[in-house]
């Protein structure tokens, strides 16, 4: 539903036909406040086209992205657990809110990056991502190795087992 409404939001702004003017020009107090607030808002709205099945390195950006977002996801919830950091605890908002913030300029690298032919290397800050993730992983690692309750410890069942490797071998052969 997110992705849905984020698209169709998208679609809503990038159709929008914008009428920029002087603040005094504005008659009324409204249209004013309106006028200030929309100053923050960007000048254009850019829209992404992946095209995943393009070329085998947009493929491989694309399922990086995907399992880049899943471990960062995961790093919240093992990270919470390992280091008993309450669930209330401004640090958590704090690392959601830097994610949030160079997620965004992160992502917009990498889609440059395999999108754009002009562009040989990585940007600084997909980067710093990637080691920021690679960081909290390393912490929860370190930590977290016996540290889980013995049921934790306990190997997949075979049904599992035989399921991920289903999906992860027609995943590999699909792609």
């Amino acid at each position: 539903g997110g992705i849905i409404m984020g698209h169709l939001v998208m679609q809503y702004f990038s159709m929008k036909q914008y009428r920029w003017m002087n603040v005094s020009e504005i008659p009324d107090v409204k249209g004013k406040v309106v006028r200030v607030i929309q100053q923050f808002s960007p000048e254009t709205w850019d829209t992404f086209r992946w095209h995943a099945l393009e070329s085998p390195k947009r493929w491989f950006v694309v399922v990086l992205v995907y399992i880049c977002v899943l471990v960062v996801d995961f790093n919240a919830f093992a990270l919470k657990y390992i280091l008993w950091i309450p669930p209330r605890n401004p640090l958590n908002i704090y690392r959601l809110v830097m994610w949030w913030l160079l997620g965004m300029v992160g992502v917009r690298e990498l889609y440059e990056y395999s999108t754009n032919k002009a562009v040989k290397r990585l940007g600084h800050h997909a980067w710093l991502a990637w080691m920021i993730m690679f960081t909290e992983c390393l912490v929860w690692l370190k930590f977290g190795l016996g540290s889980q309750p013995k049921e934790w410890q306990a190997p997949f069942p075979a049904g599992v087992k035989l399921g991920w490797g289903l999906f992860l071998g027609g995943f590999v052969l699909w792609s």
